[in-house]
């Protein structure tokens, strides 16, 4: 896999407090990459750093390859950023909007403003006023002008922010689509943490300025405990049972069944045991965890 992003040992200070500390994170062609953290955990400050709004006190960031701190000019070039809502000329219609930023890139031909409209799907309100367009409609043109200049990585803060439940599929279905078909990368912060775990095919949490922990969402949310429900036809007797079956661990009672632990066993065999003292078992469910519930364990789990 293509590097796109390297951060390496990047620390921030600020008025003496370290802020960001030796930061490590990479990330490949493609990727939807999740930064998730509290409030003041560092998302913010890394991304500036990142942008090069900000200057960090040591480490290093490559961007396709290029060292940002000896090459920013070169290595920027690969990259677009929107902070949460993007502002446009409210008076001016969508075309007009992106042909003002285009302008800031002599080398991009007009050509490329109707490419990325019909990219967002906004080709057919290129003459509409921004002051008619939803919140959505203005995040996917707000997409479309990060487009304009071909990067190869796009970095976001909150693009779900304030949008309602269609117009927020409609963005996720937009970046997945950009990720697998032009392999644009994404750089993604949120605080929503279900339609991170429904985007991204990785994710960082960073608490007190460092990485706590990083990998894809799917190994994260996999590597969890063997929690199972079982639906059964007796709950007393099948509790009863489960507290006297070594290897397992009772949780708690839902509507059809019971909630268990597996620390040594494998559902079959408590199955087995169920069935020998006369229970029916109507349906086993493994219950994953949610990468809500992987957050708050992993802050929770570091000193603050």
């Amino acid at each position: 896999m293509k590097e796109v992003l390297k951060i390496r040992n990047l620390s921030k200070k600020f008025n003496g407090h370290l802020v960001i500390n030796s930061l490590n994170a990479t990330i490949y062609e493609g990727d939807v990459f999740g930064f998730l953290g509290p409030n003041g955990a560092g998302k913010t400050t890394t991304i500036k750093m990142i942008l090069g709004l900000i200057k960090c006190n040591s480490g290093e960031i490559y961007i396709n390859g290029i060292n940002a701190m000896e090459n920013y000019k070169e290595a920027i070039r690969n990259v677009s950023a929107i902070v949460e809502t993007p502002k446009f000329y409210e008076n001016l219609c969508a075309y007009d909007n992106l042909k003002i930023i285009k302008n800031f890139y002599k080398e991009i031909p007009e050509s490329r403003i109707i490419e990325v409209l019909e990219i967002v799907n906004l080709d057919k309100y290129l003459n509409k006023k921004i002051k008619y367009f939803s919140l959505g409609m203005k995040q996917r043109l707000g997409i479309a002008s990060a487009l304009l200049s071909n990067p190869r990585i796009i970095l976001l803060d909150e693009p779900s922010n304030g949008l309602d439940p269609q117009e927020i599929i409609e963005i996720r279905q937009l970046i997945k689509r950009l990720a697998e078909d032009e392999k644009v990368t994404f750089f993604i912060c949120s605080h929503l943490l279900h339609e991170i775990e429904l985007l991204c095919n990785r994710v960082a949490i960073i608490s007190n300025g460092s990485i706590a922990i990083q990998g894809k969402v799917k190994d994260l949310l996999d590597n969890s405990k063997n929690i199972y429900e079982f639906r059964v036809s007796d709950k007393n007797k099948s509790k009863e049972i489960t507290e006297n079956f070594q290897g397992v661990t009772f949780d708690s009672f839902t509507h059809k069944g019971m909630i268990v632990e597996l620390l040594d066993k494998k559902s079959w065999e408590l199955n087995k045991e169920f069935v020998m003292n006369d229970i029916q078992v109507s349906a086993i469910h493994k219950i994953g965890k949610s990468l809500e519930e992987y957050f708050i364990e992993t802050v929770e789990g570091i000193e603050i």
